[in-house]
């Protein structure tokens, strides 16, 4: 569950990579140089960085009904981000995604559409919007909309609303999309807690031959199973491929 991740630049699976920062004793050999040691470290920052492609798999596949990334709520098998989200089992839908590339009136029209989105039950569900997850490419769009004082699309200076909203600017390069947006709601409500990472082997070292060297290395190993369970508490808004 990634409720308590860290998400921000290519850190949101920060939290569960504190299992990858090996020690000597772990390694369960002699290494008088520490060489090993080091190495196993180095490997480690990039064994998260292979998680945080897993997490940024969720977002760069939201429009996706097949494998992983598919919805199935009350037997209707659904997107990540649609115009057609199902409520529980009430024969309703709801949407979270907004047509248009991101600017000051799709970016609202995201925050309506969430705190106006409906639980399972159908009960307002009351969610505040927090987190605004872009791509490096909409970064300082999305400053330009969110941080500045004035109103960025008027000419009289009004005060800009968004502003006052408190959103959390996030880059995260991994996104494919170069204008798909994601506006999220806060970490205690989501996190999302519908986009999970089911650890099925736990970090593990291991050193092996290389039959190529006659050399030993050494590896990490780990298996997890991402997986999309449910909708609320995100609202996208840009152009995405549209998956079969």
């Amino acid at each position: 569950d990634l409720r308590n991740a860290n998400l921000r630049h290519t850190d949101i699976s920060n939290a569960r990579m504190k299992c990858t920062n090996f020690s000597e004793s772990e390694l369960n050999c002699a290494d008088l140089s520490g060489a090993i040691v080091r190495v196993a470290n180095t490997r480690g920052a990039h064994f998260k960085q292979k998680l945080d492609q897993l997490c940024a798999s969720f977002l760069n596949n939201a429009t996706s009904t097949s494998g992983d990334y598919g919805i199935n709520i009350a037997g209707t098998t659904t997107a990540l981000v649609s115009t057609t989200q199902p409520i529980g089992d009430s024969g309703s839908t709801q949407s979270n995604r907004v047509s248009g590339n991101l600017d000051k009136t799709s970016l609202n029209q995201a925050r309506i559409l969430m705190r106006k989105m409906k639980d399972h039950d159908g009960m307002i569900a009351n969610y505040q919007a927090r987190r605004l997850v872009v791509p490096s490419e909409e970064v300082m769009n999305a400053w330009q909309i969110t941080y500045s004082k004035d109103e960025p699309e008027s000419a009289n200076r009004n005060d800009n609303y968004i502003n006052t909203l408190g959103l959390q600017v996030i880059e995260w390069p991994l996104l494919s999309s170069t204008t798909g947006c994601f506006l999220m709601a806060d970490k205690s409500d989501v996190g999302t807690k519908g986009l999970r990472l089911e650890v099925k082997e736990m970090p593990s070292m291991r050193r092996i031959l290389d039959t190529h060297t006659g050399n030993f290395v050494y590896q990490i190993r780990m298996i997890l199973y991402p997986g999309v369970i449910d909708y609320l508490g995100l609202v996208s808004t840009g152009v995405y491929r549209d998956w079969e």
